[in-house]
């Protein structure tokens, strides 16, 4: 996608017609028990995300297509944007740069300015992935923009997942920065049901999405704690049922401090979450040096989110079973943890 918009790269044909035309695939052969979708953070360039896409289609198959006759999970990758973390390292190496001169390389110093400079002009690159991901699943009445396709194809794809007999199981894993697409679309998900354009056949009330929609798992996602607890109740409502009591729907794998502190943003201390907890308006708010954002994502927000939903059976907070060569952008490569999704996946199946 860009700019809210289907649109073709490389090897991909994307459009509503091919959107259509993998429903119809889906619709008519029911050989496929799962539906899971993989939302990119956008950090990476599309060559590396397209690469994965492969990969993980490839993995499926001779992980779980083979072994598991009765498991078959059909992926679909959702790239939205492309190259952040490329543009980011570059105007933080340029300042950097300029910094250093005036510093004469006092690493305090220089930390303090550059940190100033990522909180003041480095704000549009997240207010671009709010923007983005609004106009992803809202469009204007009057259509003088073609926006909003991101809604109507996962309409599309949903409604026949529901469809089944029995439905299809779906599962949605969220890296990063692929949150503001992922909340936009559990936002457009929840608004007004009723209405004709909004409405998903079998997947249109908490009730039935309880059923159907089995896991999230989200890696390392830039949110707020606000943000997971508005993603619980949008997406499955009340869980105190008896039928889903304790079914742990939502996973989250925290970024440990250790990790976090081994990367480095062209002289900016951190990963490209750490620059997100203490530089971006996440919800609107900017943060301080004194108080930054305490992010679902991090150490700090995990442990929050333990305290919030402690004995509620709605949230796992998982350990960062990774490969400790993998940064922050490339975890959803990295094996150890995309083995993890999977059997996670596996096990929620029913």
């Amino acid at each position: 996608m860009a700019d809210g918009q289907l649109v073709s790269r490389g090897v991909f044909t994307n459009d509503q017609a091919s959107i259509n035309q993998t429903a119809s695939l889906l619709e008519k052969e029911r050989k496929y028990a799962d539906l899971v979708f993989f939302v990119e953070s956008g950090l990476e360039s599309i060559d590396s995300m397209t690469r994965r896409c492969a990969s993980i289609t490839a993995r499926f198959k001779s992980d779980f297509g083979f072994i598991d006759g009765e498991f078959k999970p059909y992926p679909i990758s959702v790239i939205w944007r492309e190259d952040v973390l490329q543009v980011t390292e570059d105007l933080l190496a340029c300042r950097a740069q300029r910094i250093q001169a005036r510093t004469r390389g006092y690493a305090d110093a220089k930390a303090h300015m550059l940190d100033e400079y990522a909180r003041v002009f480095l704000q549009p690159i997240w207010r671009t992935f709010e923007g983005e991901a609004e106009r992803s699943f809202t469009s204007k009445p009057d259509q003088s923009e073609k926006r909003g396709q991101a809604w109507p194809a996962m309409q599309r794809l949903l409604a026949v997942a529901a469809s089944g007999e029995p439905p299809m199981g779906v599962h949605f894993v969220v890296h990063s920065s692929g949150m503001p697409w992922f909340q936009a679309f559990v936002q457009r998900l929840a608004r007004a049901p009723g209405t004709p354009d909004n409405l998903i056949p079998g997947f249109d009330t908490p009730e039935l999405r309880r059923m159907i929609l089995r896991n999230v798992t989200l890696i390392t996602p830039i949110c707020t704690v606000d943000n997971v607890r508005n993603i619980l109740a949008d997406l499955w409502g009340d869980w105190s049922l008896p039928s889903t009591a304790k079914s742990r729907p939502l996973a989250i794998y925290a970024q440990t401090a250790a990790r976090d502190s081994g990367e480095n943003l062209c002289g900016y201390s951190g990963s490209f979450l750490e620059l997100a907890r203490r530089c971006f308006p996440l919800d609107g708010s900017m943060p301080t040096i004194a108080n930054s954002n305490i992010i679902a994502g991090h150490a700090d927000g995990a442990r929050e989110l333990s305290c919030k939903f402690a004995n509620t059976g709605l949230l796992e907070i998982m350990s960062e079973a990774t490969s400790p060569s993998s940064t922050h952008a490339e975890l959803m490569s990295d094996p150890h943890l995309l083995d993890a999704v999977f059997q996670r996946i596996k096990a929620r199946r029913s």
